[in-house]
């Protein structure tokens, strides 16, 4: 409206100058008189406070609401604007603001999953004829604590009732590891037969089963710089992968372990109230792109991996995990991987094994020539690391559209 106003005035002095009329001049000049006295009367000032509820979930909308006091005795007209983290969205609410008027104004905002510390918004106040504006700032930064959605998370995971039991039967509940084959006996259960087994031999073939494993799971996640690039982020697809995992344990207990390039961060003994462990995962994202870091590593045995046991994040680690546990690690395997393996040959009476979100399946890089080649040597480099790995402790390479029934058919 006011460069309108402002053309107008330019056109009309024109006008004047050349038919040589003097009207036109002076509608301008009163044009520029009311511009002048608005801009002098137009001195805005207002208190506000914005204030968030003190647990959000990822992914939930909730009503934020900013409390606003007009101290001067002139209506104005306002604009809200956050200034939220990457992930978030946020209405922009705009209303009238009387004189003197104090006012509550609820808005709606959807977070992401992580810890930041949010800013104050600012507040973009115009005069009611929409001439003129200010910008105030509310200075009321917030730490702001975003939780795992277990509405979302179970919507996510879509776990039926036949993986939750061929789950607590296999390693990671009850688990019971294939042992050696052997003729079928009367009272055999059918269901162990193998069938392929017994096409190349011509006789039933049944599959043995070691005992089975009765102590607690714990998962150790990896929420380091890696995990936490890329929207979505590898730690936003780990949070799915163990609640499945989680809820496929049924009654079983289950503890979770939060460590990073620099130790071991939090630790949770292992508890029969596995959703309350599944809201401890909350870091902040990364919006850098990843990275394919392929780490090197040698294959040796664990015999020679104890050897090289030393101080630092796998003593601290193999000081907290109980006895007779199943540790299942999530981890990129871009950091730590030397450290990982010592955890892993460390360990006496317990299990461990790998889930690995792939880098490469989670990049973000452009399908040009120069990136499918960078791409491809990074998937070779990164095949050969894991062939190495399994011949050390079990490891799944998994990216973001593979279903838990998959980890779930090589852990069993």
């Amino acid at each position: 409206m006011k460069v309108i106003l402002i053309s107008a005035v330019i056109v009309l002095l024109a006008q004047a100058f050349l038919l040589a009329n003097v009207f036109p001049a002076i509608l301008a000049f009163s044009i520029l008189i009311y511009l002048t006295y608005i801009r002098v009367e137009f001195s805005p000032r207002i208190e506000a406070e914005r204030v968030f509820p003190k647990r959000l979930y990822d992914g939930e909308s909730f009503k934020a609401r900013l409390r606003i006091r007009n101290l001067r005795e002139k209506d104005f007209f306002v604009t809200l604007k956050e200034n939220l983290p990457e992930g978030f969205r946020a209405e922009e609410p705009q209303f009238v603001l009387g004189k003197l008027e104090e006012k509550e104004v609820d808005y709606s905002v959807t977070p992401s999953r992580g810890v930041y510390r949010i800013k104050g918004p600012e507040i973009f106040v115009k005069d009611i004829r929409c001439l003129f504006l200010k910008k105030f700032a509310v200075n009321s930064e917030q730490e702001v604590e975003v939780l795992p959605s277990i509405e979302r998370l179970r919507e996510e995971a879509r776990i039926d009732a036949r993986l939750r039991i061929s789950l607590s039967k296999g390693i990671l509940g009850l688990p019971a590891e294939f042992e050696s084959l052997r003729k079928f006996q009367e009272g055999d259960d059918t269901r162990r037969i193998d069938w392929k087994a017994t096409a190349r031999l011509g006789e039933l073939i049944v599959r043995e089963f070691v005992k089975e494993w009765e102590g607690d799971v714990y998962i150790a996640l990896d929420i380091g710089r890696e995990m936490r690039k890329g929207k979505p982020s590898k730690i936003d697809y780990a949070t799915i992968i163990i609640y499945q995992i989680f809820r496929a344990l049924g009654t079983k207990r289950a503890g979770l372990i939060l460590y990073d390039e620099f130790g071991v961060r939090k630790f949770f003994r292992a508890t029969a109230e596995k959703e309350k462990l599944v809201e401890q995962i909350k870091v902040p994202r990364l919006s850098r792109i990843q990275s394919l870091r392929i780490p090197k590593i040698r294959a040796e045995m664990p015999g020679f991996l104890r050897k090289i046991l030393g101080k630092g994040f796998s003593m601290s680690l193999l000081k907290l995990i109980p006895g007779k546990s199943f540790l299942i690690f999530i981890t990129d395997l871009s950091t730590n991987v030397g450290e990982l393996l010592k955890v892993v040959s460390g360990i006496r009476d317990s299990k461990a094994m790998i889930i690995s979100p792939n880098p490469i399946l989670f990049s973000e890089v452009k399908l040009e020539r120069e990136e499918i080649l960078k791409l491809y040597r990074g998937y070779v480099e990164r095949e050969e690391m894991i062939k190495k790995l399994n011949s050390i402790v079990p490891t799944i390479d998994v990216g973001p559209r593979d279903l838990l029934t998959d980890i779930a058919d090589v852990i069993r």
